[in-house]
């Protein structure tokens, strides 16, 4: 029911789309016109290093053993993935929330690490997980808003049918959502962090598994069968 669910949420999908893409675009010029936005999303070390031309993913690798860093991030992934579903209970105020500020996030840093001209040092760590990981993240914010739409326009139903209904359909959309990042914990934790591999080769990979990914989830669904009365 999973890839039923998701090509059905085609509508929540593009909304939670534009939402993201339009908080990365926002925080990548707020910070080039404003430096100090990134103060928000880094502590001050890691800021400093920037400006030092050094950034933090090219020693998270050897800081961190790789199991515990993909427990890590593993189950930091799944948390922002919940919270921005969960958030849908609060009419998406929460949802719309999460959106806004990874995408942000995303932005400043983007935008910072291209003003000190590291942003290859970074495309070279998040190359290999970061198309599946940001999909799944606008995946859990399409799932939120179809839970916000449930209890603030159900439609013909009680809100509580409705609210009930899109609980129903967004926990299977989460459901069959992440196992992904359970991949995901462990490409970040394995080999995002080994910086001697060549970044080609993390691109490949990054486009493997988000082809992988789409490839499964909008492929065609055999119609449900009638059963007859």
């Amino acid at each position: 029911g999973y890839r039923r669910c998701f090509q059905g949420a085609r509508r929540h999908l593009l909304v939670a789309l534009a939402i993201f893409v339009g908080a990365v675009a926002m925080g990548a010029v707020i910070t080039a016109l404003q430096p100090g936005f990134l103060n928000l999303f880094a502590g001050e070390g890691a800021i400093e290093g920037i400006r030092r031309g050094v950034i933090w993913t090219d020693s998270v690798g050897a800081a961190v053993p790789p199991a515990l860093l993909s427990s890590s991030i593993l189950t930091n992934n799944i948390t922002v993935a919940l919270v921005c579903w969960a958030g849908g209970a609060s009419a998406g105020l929460l949802t719309l929330s999460s959106l806004l500020q990874n995408g942000l996030m995303l932005g400043s840093v983007l935008a910072a690490c291209w003003r000190y001209e590291l942003l290859d040092r970074l495309m070279a760590f998040i190359s290999g997980h970061g198309p599946l990981e940001l999909s799944l993240i606008v995946v859990a914010g399409a799932a939120g808003l179809m839970l916000a739409e449930g209890a603030v326009a159900p439609g013909g139903r009680s809100r509580a049918e409705g609210f009930a209904a899109a609980g129903r359909a967004s926990a299977l959309l989460m459901t069959g959502t992440i196992p992904w990042f359970v991949l995901l914990g462990l490409v970040e934790g394995y080999i995002s962090p080994v910086m001697t591999l060549p970044t080609p080769l993390k691109m490949i990979l990054g486009a493997v598994l988000w082809a992988l990914f789409l490839g499964y989830a909008l492929s065609p669904v055999r119609p449900t069968p009638e059963v007859s009365p």
